[in-house]
């Protein structure tokens, strides 16, 4: 009995705890990260790898980015090339395309297959603060 009633305190404190959390889950594609910016990352479920969100680094020039992803606090990281930019492309548009080709053959209004989604939810999930720059 005594346990009985120490479960039902454990998902009421749950229930009661759970209502002051604010974070959500943002999924465009295959990206997917918490809107609230509680955390850092982005998983990425179609290439199974996390990327920083925008504002993590948006503050350093290259040098100093390169600096944090080289011995400082971000040394598990790596800067994104080409291939990484056309790996995140992918996963958040479903898009199999290449992006990189200038003047490529990709007809966006049809061979788009990915999620649609409002500039709000995209600037939510990278962490973007402003989109005009």
């Amino acid at each position: 009995m005594i346990i009985k009633m120490l479960k039902v305190a454990l998902v009421g404190l749950i229930l009661s705890v759970s209502g002051f959390t604010n974070a959500g889950l943002i999924t465009i594609g295959s990206l997917s990260s918490n809107d609230d910016g509680s955390t850092q990352i982005i998983n990425d479920s179609l290439n199974e790898r996390e990327w920083l969100r925008w504002d993590v680094l948006a503050d350093l020039n290259y040098t100093q980015a390169l600096a944090a992803t080289t011995s400082g606090a971000y040394s598990d990281w790596t800067i994104a090339t080409e291939n990484d930019a056309i790996m995140f492309m992918t996963a958040l548009t479903g898009l199999t395309k290449t992006f990189a080709t200038p003047n490529s053959s990709t007809n966006y209004s049809t061979d788009y297959s990915g999620a649609f989604y409002s500039n709000e939810q995209f600037t939510s999930l990278v962490a973007l603060t402003d989109l005009e720059g």
